[in-house]
C-alpha cells in the first residue's frame, strides 16, 4: 500500500527512468522500460487530467483518463520504494532526488543559452542567472526532505 502518498498524481520520465507518486519520486525504476511504449517521453497525470509527451516528434497529448497501462507505475514505483525502505527517507536519497529534479530543470532550459537562441541577450542573462541558482540550490537550502517542501526553487523567467 502507498500509504500517505497521493495515488492518483503520477509522473513518469523515461529518460531518467524516473517515476513520481503523489510528490515523491524515485530516479532508476529500469522496470519502466519494460512496459511503457518506446515512443512516449514523459506522463503527467494529476488525478483529473494529464498529459504525454512523445520523442518521435509527435505532438503532446492532452488525456482527461489515465491509459491503464500506466498503473504500472504504481506498482513498479511502490516495489523501489519498499526494496529499499532505509534509503528512502535518507539524507543521501533525499540529496539525489533534489539533483535529479534540479538536473531535469536545467536540461529543460539548456536552449536558452544556445548561439541561435531566439532570446535578447537581456533575457540570455536572466537565464544564466535562474540556472546558476539552480546550480547552487544544493548548498543554499537547507538538507531536503523526501518530499523536497522545504526546498525553495527559483522562480524560471517569463
Amino acid at each position: 500500500m502507498i500509504g500517505k502518498i497521493t495515488p492518483d498524481r503520477i509522473g513518469i520520465v523515461t529518460t531518467d527512468n524516473a517515476v513520481t507518486i503523489g510528490s515523491t519520486g524515485i530516479v532508476g525504476v529500469t522496470s519502466i522500460q519494460k512496459w511503457i511504449p518506446s515512443d512516449v517521453l514523459e506522463v503527467w497525470w494529476d488525478g483529473k487530467n494529464g498529459t504525454i509527451e512523445y520523442n518521435d516528434g509527435k505532438p503532446m497529448v492532452g488525456i482527461t483518463s489515465l491509459p491503464s497501462i500506466y498503473n504500472q507505475a504504481k506498482i513498479d514505483w511502490q516495489y523501489v520504494w519498499d526494496k529499499f525502505p532505509e534509503n528512502a527517507t535518507s539524507e543521501k536519497r533525499c540529496y539525489k532526488l533534489l539533483r535529479s529534479l534540479r538536473d531535469q530543470k536545467l536540461r529543460m532550459s539548456d536552449w536558452t543559452q544556445f548561439n541561435d537562441s531566439p532570446l535578447t541577450d537581456a533575457k540570455k542573462d536572466e537565464w544564466k542567472i535562474y540556472r546558476q541558482a539552480l546550480r547552487d540550490i544544493t548548498s543554499s537550502q537547507p538538507t531536503p526532505n523526501i518530499e523536497l517542501s522545504n526546498i525553495t526553487w527559483p522562480t524560471e523567467p517569463s
